[in-house]
């Protein structure tokens, strides 16, 4: 394993017999050998989008380590969930494509910073679960708290 946050040079070329485990809030990249190195993956990012910048980071690092990332395409989403029949139902359209998102994955990455998992995203891992996807907790996995961070 080799953990980006140790100051090692990687090059592109030996990226690629690489991916990544997982990123952590130290902006810490950690990564282990492929075991197939022509294994293109599709990882969806899930989680609030309050995490936008977690987010980001993530798709990064998935990114340079050869797979393709989907993740929420809407981070203004205040709107959507105002008490209003065209915000619920542009909210439920959007959960609709989200779990399209997961059915197309190999892997779920949870963004769960402070060990928040909200209620949209507690749906989605229990969908993701019911599909047996594989899922990875950006933190350790803990209680599901919807308080808020």
């Amino acid at each position: 394993m080799i953990d980006l946050a140790q100051n090692v040079r990687i090059t592109e070329k030996q990226m690629m017999k690489y991916h990544v485990v997982t990123v952590t809030t130290e902006k810490r990249v950690i990564l282990s050998r492929r075991r197939n190195e022509s294994m293109t993956r599709i990882i969806c990012l899930c989680g609030s989008v309050r995490f936008k910048e977690e987010f980001d980071k993530a798709n990064w690092a998935f990114t340079i380590s050869g797979d393709i990332v989907v993740q929420p395409g809407c981070w203004e989403h205040a709107e959507f969930h105002e008490d209003n029949y065209y915000s619920q139902q542009m909210k439920e359209r959007l959960d609709r494509l989200h779990k399209a998102k997961i059915d197309l994955a190999d892997m779920i990455y949870i963004i769960n910073r402070g060990g928040y998992i909200g209620p949209s995203t507690r749906s989605e891992i229990e969908y993701a679960e019911s599909k047996d996807k594989w899922i990875v907790y950006m933190e350790e996995k803990v209680p599901s708290t919807t308080e808020g961070i």
